[in-house]
């Protein structure tokens, strides 16, 4: 019964069953914790890309007008720089006609201005997409990781119990021998 049991312990490749247990107890209760707060934010970053997603055949100006894109400090600025180069341009056309280069100069402001916070929208949304994938894929793998640890302390509870079942059979040998 003690070769049963030592070659059990070199077979399973058990040297300290308790230490390993609590080491993937923590690790378990660890990657839990993770899980819950990658969850947490999914659920945030997954609200702005609901958002985003219902605005998606409306065009640019549409998805700027979802709160998430509108927050961006870079969105704030090109926007305040159309509303500058808007304001000109109605200015300047009470005073010039169509074709003075002022006004010109002025509509090709505007439009580059349109132009620059449309690439801002587009790069914010890409942005809000990116992030979902990447929070999705990382509550994913914090799943996949908390699953493997579970049946990991499975499995070490058995070895365990199997180990136990071995030191008693021995113990109890050892004791009938001893009497």
């Amino acid at each position: 019964v003690e070769l049963r049991l030592q070659d059990y312990r070199e077979e399973q490749n058990l040297v300290d069953v308790a230490g390993v247990a609590s080491l993937s107890g923590q690790e378990l209760s660890q990657i839990g914790t993770r899980m819950v707060e990658a969850d947490r934010e999914l659920a945030s970053i997954e609200n702005q890309y609901q958002q985003i997603e219902t605005m998606k055949g409306a065009g640019w100006e549409r998805q700027a007008t979802v709160p998430a894109v509108l927050s961006d400090a870079m969105v704030q600025q090109f926007r305040a720089e159309v509303a500058r180069a808007r304001a000109k341009v109605e200015e300047l056309s009470g005073r010039y006609g169509p074709k003075h280069p002022t006004m010109i100069a002025a509509r090709t402001d505007l439009n580059s201005a349109t132009a620059n916070l449309r690439t801002q929208v587009e790069q914010k949304v890409a942005s809000i997409e990116r992030n979902y994938q990447l929070a999705k894929a990382n509550v994913e793998s914090l799943r996949s990781s908390f699953n493997a640890n579970r049946e990991e302390i499975q499995t070490i509870s058995r070895k365990e119990f199997k180990l136990k079942e071995l030191q008693r059979e021995a113990e109890t040998n050892r004791t009938l021998y001893e009497t």
